[in-house]
């Protein structure tokens, strides 16, 4: 919960989220993709990536 508020990340793209998409020395996640009820990867919301 803390991530999502200082980060701005939706549900979704927490859930997808993989540690490969951190960089702790650069301190940045990129985000480029979501979880979907349907236990499946998807395109963020807005189609775009961003960093995080």
């Amino acid at each position: 919960m803390l991530l999502m508020q200082l980060t701005g990340l939706r549900n979704d793209e927490l859930y997808a989220l993989t540690w490969d998409k951190v960089n702790i020395n650069q301190k940045v996640i990129l985000v480029d993709s979501s979880w979907n009820n349907k236990d499946e990867f998807e395109d963020t919301k807005s189609g775009d990536d961003r960093i995080a």
